[in-house]
């Protein structure tokens, strides 16, 4: 996983392609991550296959009406990248992130760790047995059980389009795990991990990987300089909590 800092758009180098998707963002701050988002992908996915950021191409596609406007990115096949990684991104006030693997479809999400302190966040994000686990019912842990549950959502590419009550995770306090995924799917093939980000910030990961697989995250911090300029440098690397 990679995360930065938001970076101004007129910064960053805007694709073509990216343009009239920009444009479609009426708020600066949002035109901001999302212009980032696309930035550090490119610069997450160029140094995880080596080939460069400019040699990336970023596209998207929505699992539901199949449009390429907006939707869940993803990485194109290219000459330059031929088996593409799987991708995720998120963003949270002034912190974006994004997760590459090939271990499987991957989601992650980061929010504001007061996020979910709302009337009526139970009764929208969480299941029965959820609602009925101690500590869970708690709002300071609602916002560890969110994150994880939409970070596996986002791995399905489905995201919030699933009622996010037929996800169950485990409990806050309790190491990450998908207790229930999505669709009846087994849960044996999905890996959880918490990631330590940075304080006031809360950050899960969620990798489809199959019966046989496993997780662990390594965490890269990119500095504002280097993804304007490309990622030609990286500031801190290390190893993540589960």
């Amino acid at each position: 996983m990679t995360w930065a800092r938001s970076v101004p758009a007129e910064l960053l180098e805007v694709r073509a392609a990216e343009v009239a998707r920009l444009a479609r963002v009426s708020r600066g701050g949002d035109r901001d991550r999302s212009a980032t988002a696309r930035a550090l992908l490119r610069v997450a996915v160029g140094a995880w296959t080596g080939t460069g950021a400019d040699r990336v191409v970023i596209r998207s596609a929505c699992a539901l009406c199949g449009a390429t406007d907006h939707g869940k990115p993803f990485v194109a096949s290219t000459p330059a990248i031929p088996t593409p990684p799987h991708v995720s991104v998120a963003h949270a006030h002034d912190v974006v992130v994004v997760a590459v693997t090939a271990a499987g479809p991957v989601g992650v999400d980061v929010e504001p760790a007061g996020a979910a302190r709302f009337e009526g966040f139970e009764a929208v994000a969480l299941s029965d047995v959820e609602r009925a686990t101690p500590g869970v019912r708690e709002p300071a842990a609602w916002i560890r059980t969110w994150v994880r549950k939409e970070a596996v959502l986002k791995a399905t590419g489905l995201g919030l389009a699933v009622d996010p009550r037929c996800v169950v995770v485990s409990a806050p306090h309790e190491p990450p795990r998908v207790i229930q995924p999505p669709a009846a799917d087994d849960a044996a093939h999905w890996q959880l991990a918490d990631v330590a980000i940075r304080p006031g910030v809360i950050c899960s990961v969620a990798v489809r990987t199959g019966p046989s697989g496993s997780l662990e995250v390594q965490v890269t911090d990119l500095d504002r300089l280097a993804l304007i300029s490309g990622g030609s440098s990286v500031r801190n690397s290390h190893p993540s909590n589960r």
